[in-house]
């Protein structure tokens, strides 16, 4: 049996909060041995770096074991079952000092009480799972909490200046004129600043956008703190902006990155942002060199598309965002450094994926999902589609969803704005007996009911992932997303037949509250008989009409 801090353990090694290695001996004796008892476990186990003895130290380690275990085991019989384990316990131990290690983690209580009891004196420290665990949450409480935090996310108000201008020295020197540019965005009424923390947490993240016309918008600053990356606070606050994008009814956002920050690029594109073009020697460093700049699109469409208007849809896409504009004064090529091609894409919905062809020569292609994604809220309401609703306890809910008339809002009364306080991830994940097996969720829509004494359903998301594994398995996975333990999990196994003893893990996103919660008594209006015991599968257009009913048509 596999415990939770273990498994936490090795999460942190995985996400690279900590720094995780095994020995030789792990390697071959406990991996090498783990048959078929927990196979994907010890896989894993398999991905961490080994250290390994050199030849040369081998003897070293050899007398260093030796001592160690004179010392642990005085009166053991070394060619005894017994001795032999302790004396490979040793060999982990001489290994483990030698190749550099500061910590040395084991379950093994007898080893840790000898450890805790001698190992001063060779300059070794032992830990178990637990007691490791509560050391790195102890000093990277920001990278590690298992129990997430809530940021806090508001608009920036004329004290926060200088606050701001200390966070955003560290971009002083990638830019010309920085603090010059600063100090005019920051006095722009037309600027919109929002500024994030993690509850009580100095200011750590700001984002700043301004409208440049009617239906675009263009985000001019996004700048996390070093310390509060990794923690899910920027995911927040880019999706903050843009729910208030959407509210604003633009159709394009832009954005701007220095190739410098050419790392940013996938985390903008996880939210339907791409590449539109670039523009060298666009950027003047302080140290004299010049940058490129990445222009970064992303664009929105407020339609609903059906197998009646998809092929209309797609050609305004053809048209309005995949081509190139065919004005001869845009394509001569005597305008271009490198002309562009004159291509002439083709679509075509295939299996629920669009495909672009060129030539008859595929050059990409999306699914719904990724539709979804990109040109979010569009909306596909295709017949065959279906959306998901399953019921959660509140004491979960509040944990990890944001739900209208629960969630505490808080407002600054010396102002009209509103603090809008969020969970730490954007994505999350919910567990649950594996249901609905057969069918292809991922990329569906999934709405909770919130049981009594709340009796809701209190908004909308998207499945991301689903996988159905062992309850450690799927806590290494997911465990520093969602709220449940091992424990908690443990709770929605299959009990027989195929798959026994698994439970299912659903990770979603997008998550938007109903401005307007549905009470269950209202249920019977969207033919739901009932409240939902487990996860049930829904029609697309049962689910628009709760969303409409929920406040959510766009």
């Amino acid at each position: 049996m596999v415990d939770q801090e273990l498994v936490i353990l090795l999460r942190f090694g995985f996400n690279d909060a900590v720094k995780l290695v095994v020995t030789e001996q792990l390697s071959t004796e406990v991996i090498g041995n783990a048959g078929n008892q927990r196979p994907e476990i010890a896989q894993r186990i398999g991905f961490l770096p080994v250290h390994s003895v050199s030849s040369q130290r081998c003897a070293e380690r050899d007398s260093l074991a030796q001592d160690l275990f004179q010392k642990f085991w005085p009166n053991a019989n070394p060619s005894s079952r017994n001795g032999e384990h302790s004396y490979r316990d040793c060999l982990h131990l001489a290994s483990h000092k030698l190749c550099g290690g500061n910590v040395f983690v084991t379950r093994d209580e007898t080893l840790h009480k000898k450890v805790t009891t001698h190992g001063a004196s060779f300059g070794i420290t032992a830990l178990s799972p637990k007691e490791a665990v509560a050391r790195i949450q102890k000093e990277l409480p920001l990278l590690t909490g298992i129990e997430a935090s809530s940021p806090v996310i508001r608009l920036s108000q004329p004290d926060d200046k200088d606050t701001l201008k200390n966070l955003l020295q560290p971009l002083k020197d990638s830019y010309l004129d920085f603090d010059k540019w600063l100090n005019k965005t920051l006095n722009d009424s037309n600027a919109s600043i929002s500024i994030a923390s993690i509850e009580n947490q100095p200011i750590s993240a700001v984002a700043i956008w301004k409208k440049k016309d009617k239906i675009t918008a263009k985000l001019s600053l996004f700048y996390i703190a070093p310390e509060s990356r990794k923690t899910g606070l920027g995911q927040h606050l880019l999706f903050y902006c843009i729910r208030e994008w959407i509210r604003n009814r633009f159709e394009k956002i832009i954005v701007t990155l220095s190739e410098q920050n050419a790392e940013l690029i996938t985390f903008f594109t996880k939210y339907g942002f791409r590449i539109e073009g670039i523009s060298q020697r666009r950027y003047q460093r302080a140290d004299g060199n010049n940058s490129a700049e990445l222009v970064l699109a992303k664009h929105c469409f407020y339609r609903r598309i059906t197998e009646v208007n998809i092929n209309q849809f797609t050609d305004e896409l053809v048209n309005t965002v995949f081509l190139i504009p065919q004005k001869e004064q845009i394509i001569h090529h005597k305008n271009w450094f490198i002309p562009p091609q004159n291509s002439n894409i083709q679509t075509q919905l295939y299996n629920n994926r669009l495909i672009l062809n060129v030539n008859n020569q595929e050059i990409n292609n999306f699914a719904i999902s990724d539709l979804e994604v990109l040109f979010y809220p569009v909306r596909f309401a295709f017949n065959n589609r279906q959306a998901y609703l399953v019921p959660i306890k509140p004491k979960w809910a509040n944990q990890m969803i944001q739900i209208n008339n629960t969630q505490n809002i808080l407002q600054n009364k010396s102002t009209i704005n509103v603090y809008d306080r969020l969970f730490l991830r954007t994505d999350n994940v919910y567990y649950c007996h594996p249901w609905c097996i057969y069918e292809d969720v991922v990329g569906a829509p999934i709405l909770f009911y919130i049981s009594s004494p709340q009796s809701i359903i209190g908004g909308i998301g998207y499945i991301l992932e689903r996988r159905i594994a062992l309850p450690e398995e799927l806590f290494l996975q997911f465990g520093g997303i969602g709220v449940y333990q091992i424990s908690d999990i443990q709770n929605h196994i299959k009990r027989r037949g195929s798959g026994a003893g698994c439970a299912m893990a659903l990770r979603f996103g997008w998550w938007v509250p109903f401005p307007n919660p549905i009470h269950h008594s209202r249920f019977s209006q969207f033919g739901i008989n009932g409240v939902p015991q487990h996860m049930q599968s829904i029609s697309y257009q049962q689910y628009e009409n709760i969303m409409k009913e929920g406040g959510l048509e766009w």
